[in-house]
């Protein structure tokens, strides 16, 4: 009889270590699985604000060029002819390494120009209206 009391006493001894064997296992699976959702919650929203600066950089830059082509026309007494479509003008985007923007008249007149700014892959356009 005193036998079989140790063999149950040992079984239990085994079932509670392989209890808290899962128990820690299932705790740690639930914990990387948070890390990991944060992890990527995270990343997204460094992506988001990298995208949201390129957007602000490339709009400024549109809007740089078409300062410069204001400008140039009462100083050059009238379109600049290089710059009329399909030929444009292009300035170079210092707030984003490697970004540009480039702007355009439609026709020998001034009445319209086109603006577009580039910073990545990301660009923004303005259209002037005179």
């Amino acid at each position: 009889m005193m036998g079989c009391v140790k063999f149950k006493q040992s079984i239990r001894k085994s079932f509670s270590g392989i209890t808290t064997i899962l128990l820690v296992l299932v705790i740690m699976s639930l914990i990387s699985i948070v890390a990991f959702s944060m992890t990527e919650i995270y990343l997204k929203q460094i992506k988001n604000a990298r995208s949201d600066i390129q957007s602000i950089q490339a709009y400024q830059a549109a809007d740089t060029g078409a300062e410069d082509a204001l400008y140039s026309i009462p100083n050059t007494g009238g379109v600049n002819s290089a710059c009329v479509a399909p030929n444009k003008c292009s300035l170079t985007n210092a707030s984003c390494p490697g970004g540009s923007a480039y702007y355009q008249y439609k026709t020998n007149s001034t009445t319209t120009i086109q603006i577009i700014g580039s910073c990545g892959s990301t660009h923004r356009a303005i259209e002037i209206n005179q």
